[in-house]
């Protein structure tokens, strides 16, 4: 199907659960951002716990990291710290972790005990060189209505209502197992003969196409068309995808979801591609950190004194145009 021709409508589009039978939910961390399992700098978060983990008692762990012996739901800090001082400090534990939308951060990834509030043992088991359409059923927010990309763990809550995380290729419990692409054994026939692919869905024609897919959602869900045109159903359910049937078609949808794929990816340097888009001259402008009124940037400035998370308010104030935006042609 194709968004240019006369169809009978959004819901005779697939929905993304029958594109994607395979979903999970994201990491629930559930200890704080801050102090505990999460931290920005990998080198501070492995210190942290190494030195926490490998005290010689727990009065000692908790004078060396307090946060981590706060209470929080479902956790018991002196029995999990019994646990993690057992097993010892696991380097390769420390991971990167996508905290909210283009903040990556890193989190200590342990899976056997209740360090974590649901560690999601299946997202670990399909980490490894695979990527993932993050996105939220019945969004209540339009930003919600847009899904992410991911290539690293994902917090449940990168989504205030909760991300459900989307890989392209799964694997059961046998790590030694087949990974076979995301698709429904149907669906992968139909597509391996219409596009002319060949072999199963263990085989790289499908595992490449799961990834294409991948990005025709990500290129879809991010067109302003398809979002003004599908307001009220996108909030229902689902996204429904009006997936093309023409090959070239299909081909050019995919390539503008990688683009996308590449500017949503916090764990890359987008730097080349925003060029690419906006030329130099623009790029060179993005993200410059400047004092309204002018004058030296204070320790203080850089406090944030308005929360725009969750059910907050938030509050929004339009930007004057610098006099190098205001002469750069439309």
């Amino acid at each position: 199907m194709s968004p240019h021709e006369q169809e009978p409508g959004y819901e005779s589009w697939p929905a993304i659960d029958e594109l994607f039978p395979v979903a999970f939910q994201g990491v629930n961390h559930n200890r704080g951002i801050e102090y505990t399992v999460i931290d920005y700098d990998r080198k501070t978060l492995a210190d942290r716990l190494k030195a926490y983990i490998e005290a010689a008692t727990y009065p000692d762990a908790a004078a060396l990291a307090p946060a981590m012996a706060a209470d929080f739901a479902g956790y018991e800090p002196k029995n999990v710290w019994e646990k993690l001082h057992g097993d010892g400090f696991d380097q390769s534990k420390i991971m990167p972790f996508l905290t909210f939308p283009l903040d990556q951060r890193w989190i200590y990834y342990e899976t056997e005990g209740k360090l974590l509030n649901r560690s999601r043992p299946e997202f670990g088991l399909n980490l490894s060189s695979n990527e993932f359409l993050v996105t939220v059923p019945e969004p209540r927010k339009v930003s919600e209505t847009r899904p992410l990309y991911a290539t690293t763990l994902v917090n449940l809550h990168v989504h205030e209502r909760g991300s459900v995380v989307i890989p392209r290729e799964t694997r059961g419990a046998d790590l030694l197992g087949d990974r076979d692409a995301n698709l429904p054994e149907a669906t992968w026939r139909v597509l391996r003969s219409h596009l002319g692919l060949s072999g199963e869905r263990r085989d790289d024609d499908a595992l490449r196409l799961a990834g294409r897919l991948l990005r025709v959602a990500l290129a879809l869900l991010h067109a302003p068309a398809y979002q003004a045109d599908h307001k009220s159903a996108l909030a229902a359910d689902w996204a429904h995808l009006p997936v093309p049937n023409d090959v070239e078609l299909f081909g050019r949808v995919a390539e503008a979801g990688d683009l996308v794929a590449r500017l949503l990816d916090a764990h890359v340097d987008a730097r080349d591609l925003i060029i690419e888009v906006l030329g130099e001259e623009r790029a060179a402008l993005l993200a410059q950190l400047t004092r309204e009124g002018g004058g030296a940037i204070q320790p203080q400035d850089l406090l944030v004194s308005v929360n725009y998370w969750g059910g907050a308010k938030g509050r929004w104030r339009r930007r004057p145009f610098t006099a190098e935006e205001e002469a750069l042609p439309l």
